[in-house]
């Protein structure tokens, strides 16, 4: 049975946008067994059909270009693989056959895209913990925190934690998470609530829910919150759940049939005239 954990546009939608990355990368890989010491670069000589391999070292002056695209093909294919992974829990069949019958329709027109992301810095949390949690490079609020974190990781999404929203009125908020997503050129936000038993704690987060309201940033369309209490935590799987409303209902937006597109497109010119 499909657990259906996070929709079938998700990963498509993903599925599309990193297989197609991958395809890009020129095929630069590091040395075996993990070793970083050496770059393998493989080429098909026109001539011969056959593949080529260059070797190249930390002294060759083009080791810093090599590699960059070494470490970005390595992330790509890690996020794929993490990808596949996650869609074998959820559904079955070949995504890759799956994704073959839809498109991702271009997204230029939102004020969270891409370009933002990039201008968001990962911050520890400014709250101070007598037992900082560490995870990564992170020092974070609670260990309810690293759980939502690896659920994350699991999707191979990338994210940066703490950084700075400005909400206007020279007010700011920082979200748990922020989450990049390329394939729609959008990013879109995480809150672990994990002291919904406090009043205070509760107090704090009403202001903060307001502050992405007034962003039009709204809950589980483009911020997504997970919930917890000091006697209550969910499991991995439900933290997946309440963050896969957000992606479901993001990806839902990008991701169509191509059948559907086509007969969207052919209305669309008839009406014209």
């Amino acid at each position: 049975m499909n657990k259906g954990t996070i929709s079938v546009e998700f990963y498509v939608g993903r599925y599309i946008y990193l297989s197609g990355l991958l395809s890009t990368i020129p095929d630069v890989r590091f040395g075996g067994r993990g070793s970083r010491e050496s770059i393998s670069v493989y080429t098909v000589n026109n001539k011969t059909g056959q593949r080529d391999r260059l070797r190249i070292t930390n002294t060759s002056p083009k080791w810093d270009h090599y590699y960059e695209l070494a470490v970005r093909r390595e992330r790509v294919k890690e996020q794929l693989n993490l990808l596949l992974s996650s869609w074998s829990e959820d559904y079955k069949g070949s995504l890759a056959k799956i994704s073959s019958e839809y498109i991702i329709i271009p997204n230029d027109v939102n004020r969270y895209d891409c370009d933002c992301w990039n201008l968001f810095k990962s911050n520890d949390c400014d709250v101070q913990n007598k037992y900082p949690v560490r995870y990564k490079d992170f020092i974070m609020r609670s260990y309810f925190e690293v759980e939502v974190a690896k659920v994350l990781d699991s999707l191979g999404i990338d994210y940066k934690y703490e950084v700075r929203l400005p909400i206007g009125g020279g007010d700011e908020i920082s979200p748990d998470m922020a989450v990049n997503l390329p394939e729609y050129n959008r990013c879109g936000f995480v809150e672990a609530l994990g002291g919904l038993d406090s009043l205070k704690y509760v107090s704090h987060n009403t202001w903060k829910l307001k502050g992405y309201i007034n962003c039009g940033l709204y809950p589980n369309r483009d911020v997504a919150l997970v919930s917890a209490d000091s006697k209550v935590v969910p499991t991995r799987d439900m933290i997946k759940r309440m963050i896969g409303t957000m992606l479901s209902y993001i990806a839902s937006q990008y991701v169509m049939k191509k059948s559907l597109f086509n007969s969207v497109c052919v209305d669309s010119y008839v009406d014209s005239f």
